[in-house]
């Protein structure tokens, strides 16, 4: 649904599939487990545009010194590009700030979470205006700021779970029955395209 139209679903219509995509996350952590691997590939739709996370191979019971390296590039924490013992749920949050710039723009916010990488490293230098000038992307203030603190690189400094769910962004919308049919239209268009692709 990002990858066939090649663009983002914009700030409203993320909003409403990512706090879906929340709410699931809300059930992995609160049975202290971390997910490891979240990534857009691994968040399906089923007939009724319900989000579904899949892909729980690497799902481990949570705590602040795992030191088993798994996952996708561009999705992992720095810690663990640095192997360094790291907290799961500090790396899905971060991955939930990858997924969630990705569904809004339909394009990746960085390829690696490392100081290699030109973008990542304005995060690690606390250079936002310059990530957010360098990708080019038009989004409100509200949503910046948010993703900047999923993405953080210190893990002790990223949001949580609570705070993303209290943040301005995700305050704003109104999640009405009408605001889902509106998405669901657009899903559905996207749909066909994705049949004719294939």
């Amino acid at each position: 649904y990002i990858f066939y139209p090649k663009k983002g679903l914009g700030e409203n219509f993320s909003r409403l599939i990512f706090k879906s995509i929340i709410n699931e996350v809300i059930v992995i952590h609160n049975h202290n487990y971390a997910h490891r691997d979240l990534k857009t590939e691994n968040i399906m739709l089923d007939d009724s545009f319900n989000v579904k996370i899949c892909d729980y191979g690497f799902a481990i019971k949570n705590s602040n010194s795992i030191q088993s390296y798994c996952g996708t590039n561009g999705y992992l924490a720095p810690e663990l590009l640095m192997k360094l013992p790291f907290n799961g749920q500090a790396n899905d949050i971060l991955a939930l700030g990858v997924i969630l710039f990705v569904i809004v723009t339909g394009t990746m916010p960085f390829r690696t979470a490392s100081p290699q990488d030109p973008y990542y490293a304005c995060i690690l230098r606390g250079e936002y205006e310059k990530f957010w000038s360098g990708c080019k992307c038009k989004l409100s203030e509200n949503l910046m700021k948010l993703i900047d603190g999923m993405i953080c690189f210190n893990a002790q400094e990223r949001v949580s779970i609570a705070e993303i769910i209290s943040s301005e962004w995700m305050k704003e919308g109104e999640y009405s029955e009408e605001n889902y049919k509106v998405l669901k239209k657009e899903l559905s268009k996207r749909k066909k395209k994705i049949i004719r692709k294939k």
